[in-house]
Order: C-alpha cells, then sequence, then structure tokens
C-alpha cells in the first residue's frame, strides 16, 4: 500500500495493487476498526472522487496521472510477486 496524497483533515488517499482508495486512520482505534473508508475503486474514479469531495485548492490530481502511476506502481508490484515465486523455486 502506499499513500499519494494526505489532505488537511488527515484523509489519505491510497493506492493498493490495481486498487485505490480515500480513507481516514482512526486515531485511537480501540477495537478492531482502524480506518474509516470512504471511497474504492479504479484509479481514474477515485481520483475524480478526491477532487470533487476531498482536495482542497492545492491537493487537486490529474486523473489520467493518477491513474498512469497506479498503473505502474501495480505493475512494480506484480514483478515483485514474480520474482519472489522464482526465488522461492530455486
Amino acid at each position: 500500500m502506499k499513500i499519494e496524497k494526505v489532505n488537511r483533515h488527515g484523509i489519505e488517499l491510497r493506492i493498493q495493487g490495481s486498487w485505490c482508495s480515500i480513507v481516514k486512520p482512526v486515531s485511537n482505534p480501540t477495537g478492531p476498526i482502524k480506518n474509516v473508508v470512504f471511497h474504492v475503486g479504479k484509479p481514474k474514479y477515485i481520483a475524480n472522487c478526491w477532487n470533487r469531495q476531498f482536495a482542497g485548492y492545492d491537493e487537486i490530481i490529474s486523473p489520467v496521472e493518477f491513474e498512469a502511476q497506479a498503473k505502474f506502481l501495480f505493475a512494480c508490484y506484480r514483478n515483485e510477486l514474480e520474482l519472489t515465486k522464482q526465488t522461492n523455486q530455486v
């Protein structure tokens, strides 16, 4: 998981695999709940949600650039998994 942006209210824009999410970590978790999840989806949808509902003027992101970055990170993650599998087989 990679935290891409954090707004002034502590809400985080995260990338994990090919999915993205908008979450707010719970400051003092007393039970199993550690995050409040607002949205989960593909990068372009999440970037648009971020820009409409959570971003300030200085926190707006380009949906196209965000989607490209998420795809790149997913490709890197997939390559890491393949290398790990190959290493474990030897």
